[in-house]
């Protein structure tokens, strides 16, 4: 069912990458994408993510608003969370949009590579 949720998100967004994190209770872990690089889904997979850290899921999970930046490669603080990760060198702008379930904050994120 996510699967299918952040396909149509991603499509609706005319994204070319989607992803949804779930909340655990601390951090942010992947819980479905569309069209990701294979190397960065297994990359995300394996890492966590704190609210408040650089990335857009930590700022929608501090701010619990729409983030959009503009241009990732010149921010800073998605730099320093992403710059190791595979296949984000084309990724530009982000859209970060927080959704509940029963009341608990999940996250979509729509990226768009020029």
């Amino acid at each position: 069912m996510l699967e299918t949720l952040i396909e149509n998100a991603t499509k609706l967004c005319a994204a070319e990458q989607g992803f949804i994190f779930r909340f655990d209770g601390e951090l942010y872990r992947l819980a479905a994408d569309y069209n990701s690089p294979a190397g960065f889904r297994e990359w995300a997979y394996r890492r966590a993510i704190r609210p408040g850290d650089g990335s857009v899921v930590g700022r929608v999970a501090v701010e619990d608003r729409t983030i959009q930046i503009l241009d990732a490669q010149a921010d800073a603080d998605w730099r320093t969370v992403y710059a190791q990760a595979p296949g984000t060198s084309r990724v530009r702008t982000l859209l970060g949009v927080p959704m509940r379930r029963e009341g608990v904050l999940i996250w979509r994120d729509c990226d768009v590579a020029d």
